[in-house]
């Protein structure tokens, strides 16, 4: 590399650092805590088989870091379900996720809501199956408010 060349990299690199000490001053970093946000996915009866596949209700326990949410389970049928979300600086929450089944099935979720800060905050979904049975189930998923007693 060049001498020039090398300076002006140097001179770049430099003003990098001196930019992000002005935004980030020493000492000042702000963590917010890890919370659990417990819900529950309340589904309808499966469009494919609704006799077979039966509406259910699952409670699902989501870890919340500062504006994203995360969730894993397991389902009594040894399925795997995970979901990741957001949560907008307006309030708007939105949810995605994956289930695979122990047979092959494959589905995914999407739920989109307002969060509510005195209320239950509602989203409303669904679930589409892309392999295995496939079709699909509307949801919602019911964030509970804590109450003291």
């Amino acid at each position: 590399m060049k001498s020039s060349s090398l300076k002006a990299a140097l001179a770049a690199s430099s003003l990098l650092v001196a930019c992000t000490m002005i935004e980030s001053p020493a000492g000042a970093q702000s963590v917010a805590p890890v919370q659990t946000l417990n819900a529950k996915m309340i589904c309808g009866p499966h469009s494919a088989a609704p006799g077979r596949l039966r509406a259910y209700q699952a409670d699902i326990a989501f870890t919340l870091e500062g504006n994203i949410l995360k969730a894993a389970r397991k389902t009594p049928n040894s399925a795997d379900e995970t979901f990741t979300g957001l949560i907008s600086p307006t309030g708007l929450v939105t949810i995605s996720g994956k289930g695979v089944g122990s047979k092959g099935g494959v589905w995914v979720f999407e739920f989109r809501g307002q969060r509510q800060l005195v209320k239950d905050t509602v989203l409303t979904g669904r679930l589409e199956s892309t392999v295995g049975d496939v079709g699909e189930r509307m949801c919602k998923l019911v964030f509970i408010k804590q109450r003291s007693l």
